[in-house]
């Protein structure tokens, strides 16, 4: 036997028992002490069959039947297909493994979660150990550092991420590429459509996102935040490094491997995916134009009205934050 009963249930234990030594009828020990006829001969007759011992031990029950859990040969063999090859996850293991095991995407998450692999970092920080090294690589380190940071953006105008995205092909327009520009501080964005991905497409959603704060009263940009991509990166006459130089914006790159540091203009990008995804379904475009003019309507709605969760927004739409911030300002310098 195993000491495991709650001190409450052996307590009570011991009050049944006693008044059943006492003489009192079933009945009324369970009118007092709130539980069953059944449970009291219950424990009457387990009283009987263990005596004094069962009103502190539990007797120990046998080991449940497991029938349907994964035979160890083959946990073994998931954990280490999941360590050589850590991105894949379990429907990618299952693919690979069910042909000699037979085993279904339950059982690999099943496994992997059992052994705390069931995320890429917990098989990373696995590898890591089983080949001796204490710390994580650079890229890791920074990733895992960047989820307690933020981009550093007190004003409107103070940060501009852009990037750039292939959006699919229309049917009758062709290729269709997008080009983003968000500001950090208020999430005021603007984006442009065009068949190729180039220096003039993206050069032309910061000049647009540029002449936008500019008549909601955001003078400047201060500088841009962009990835290694040529349509960003060339020598002083490419289109992108040329706006740059005549607004007087700092072009500032991401690191190599580090898309997560703009990660405010990749968060837009995927919301524009999603709101052009909707378009689609709801009307043949025969034009890249024709879908930029209800682009333009949605961007609209979604800098004037659509609520924010941002750090700066906390609920409000993009244009409302560089208002209150402005009047802030005004009754500062008042």
């Amino acid at each position: 036997m195993r000491v495991a009963a709650h001190p409450i249930v052996t307590a009570k234990r011991r009050r049944v028992i006693g008044a059943l030594k006492e003489g009192k009828t079933k009945t009324a020990i369970a009118a007092s002490e709130q539980i069953s006829r059944k449970t009291i001969r219950r424990w009457q007759t387990r009283y009987q069959e263990h005596g004094e011992d069962w009103l502190m031990d539990r007797v120990s029950r046998r080991r449940p039947a497991m029938p349907n859990q994964t035979p160890l040969e083959v946990e073994l063999a998931i954990v280490d297909y999941a360590l050589a090859h850590p991105e894949a996850g379990p429907r990618t293991i299952a693919a690979a493994l069910r042909a000699e095991h037979g085993i279904g995407v339950t059982a690999v998450y099943g496994t992997l979660k059992r052994r705390g692999l069931e995320r890429r970092a917990k098989r990373l920080d696995e590898l890591r150990r089983r080949s001796g090294q204490t710390e994580p690589d650079e890229v890791e380190r920074d990733r895992a550092l960047s989820k307690t940071r933020h981009l550093k953006a007190p004003e409107p105008g103070y940060l501009v991420g852009a990037d750039t995205a292939l959006v699919g092909r229309l049917k009758e327009a062709g290729t269709v590429h997008l080009s983003a520009a968000i500001d950090a501080h208020s999430s005021y964005g603007t984006a442009i459509l065009a068949p190729a991905r180039n220096a003039e497409m993206a050069a032309s959603a910061v000049e647009r996102l540029h002449r936008e704060l500019l008549a909601v009263g955001v003078t400047e940009i201060g500088r841009v935040l962009t990835d290694n991509g040529t349509e960003f990166r060339g020598k002083p006459t490419h289109a992108f490094e040329a706006l740059c130089t005549d607004l007087g914006i700092e072009h500032r790159y991401t690191k190599v491997r580090h898309a997560w540091t703009n990660g405010k203009a990749e968060r837009f990008i995927q919301t524009l995916k999603d709101a052009l995804e909707g378009l689609l379904r709801e009307k043949h475009y025969r034009t890249i134009e024709e879908l930029q003019v209800d682009l333009d309507r949605w961007l609209v709605w979604y800098n004037t009205e659509r609520p924010h969760q941002g750090r700066y927004n906390r609920g409000r739409p993009p244009l409302q934050v560089i208002r209150e911030f402005q009047a802030q300002q005004d009754s500062k310098a008042a």
